[in-house]
């Protein structure tokens, strides 16, 4: 069902997402798979059937779950498919960790596309027109993250994950590399 980009881009994503948390600091609340229940109530469900939907039911939520949900609502409206696997998998973990809209407005950005938050097609073919499209992505989710209040208390934790990204998305261009050699 889901394609093997797909596929290597959701393994990065839910590896860094990790299991349950409950950081009173969050603002989405109980997360699992950086699936939150602010996000995702219905998409969660009362999978504890006690009549609620809330942390109980996060711990619940399985892999296979949250991989349908980013399927679903991720992957399709960033047009995973249709973009190179490094840029797919930077926007598929900024869409999860900053929300789609804002990671469509900093793709946008990147690539002098009108920044609007709907990836549509005209957003599609400026980015496949944008050669460093990925890098530029990159470097506004860090300027984006500096520019947050909360900065402080996850700042070291959200550059670390970019610095992953950056890695991952570097190795993938070199596999592609020597595949297309």
């Amino acid at each position: 069902m889901y394609s093997d980009k797909f596929l290597r881009c959701i393994g990065f994503v839910i590896h860094e997402e990790g299991g349950f948390v409950n950081d009173p600091h969050d603002p989405g609340g109980a997360t699992k798979y950086g699936i939150s229940i602010r996000s995702h109530r219905s998409d969660i469900g009362d999978l504890d059937h006690d009549g609620d939907i809330d942390a109980d039911d996060a711990k619940l939520l399985t892999v296979d779950q949250a991989i349908k949900i980013y399927y679903d609502e991720y992957w399709f409206e960033i047009r995973g498919d249709a973009l190179p696997t490094g840029l797919a998998l930077a926007m598929l973990d900024t869409a999860v960790n900053c929300g789609y809209t804002r990671a469509t407005k900093l793709l946008q950005a990147s690539c002098d596309a009108p920044v609007d938050g709907v990836f549509g097609p005209g957003t599609l073919s400026r980015v496949l027109k944008t050669p460093r499209a990925c890098d530029l992505l990159i470097i506004n989710r860090q300027r984006f993250y500096r520019g947050l209040s909360s900065f402080s208390r996850y700042g070291n934790g959200w550059m670390a994950r970019v610095d992953r990204l950056t890695i991952t998305v570097q190795q993938i261009a070199r596999e592609e590399l020597r595949r297309a050699a």
